[in-house]
């Protein structure tokens, strides 16, 4: 807060020497973001995220399916869920 930091970049962690799923990865990622900034005490939100997807070449396909990312983006901004 004190740096006035409001936008981060970074790469999925975990998918390279971690050896996790680059799927699983992006998902937990994804739902660690939104749980910080859901929940972050008084401190000043981001405006932007961006997290780098890398392709292992030119002609492969990225490592994380565009479907996975549009459904964790869909639950990473749903509401969170309270327990009865």
């Amino acid at each position: 807060v004190e740096e006035r930091i409001d936008a981060v970049i970074m790469p999925v962690l975990g998918a390279g020497h971690g050896r996790m799923d680059p799927a699983t990865a992006f998902v937990s990622l994804l739902l660690a973001l939104a749980e910080a900034a859901r929940y972050a005490p008084g401190g000043r939100p981001l405006k932007s995220v961006t997290v780098v997807v890398f392709k292992r070449d030119e002609e492969s396909k990225p490592e994380v399916d565009p479907i996975v990312v549009c459904r964790a983006l869909a639950l990473a901004g749903s509401p969170p869920h309270r327990a009865s």
